[in-house]
């Protein structure tokens, strides 16, 4: 199963990006995601863009349990950008 981290620590501002970035891009083409093999939570995080501090731009960090499910995980958000 999927679970997200939507508190970034850098304000409310930044955590409302987070969720918003979630509910758009996210959410509704991960729904029902889960990895059969591992049978573990998979966590997206929302951090600031490290090469722009300040800039208000939010990037996911994906805790997967395999590199197999994070591909797949990739690979149906590349499919839904198409």
């Amino acid at each position: 199963m999927i679970k997200y981290n939507t508190r970034t620590g850098l304000g409310s501002a930044m955590d409302e990006k987070a969720r918003n970035k979630r509910d758009v891009f996210y959410k509704p083409y991960l729904t029902g995601m889960k990895c059969k093999t591992c049978r573990v939570d998979t966590v997206i995080s929302f951090i600031q863009h490290p090469g722009y501090a300040g800039s208000g731009s939010i990037d996911p960090v994906y805790d997967c349990c395999c590199p197999e499910f994070e591909r797949a995980i990739r690979a149906r958000l590349t499919s839904a950008i198409r």
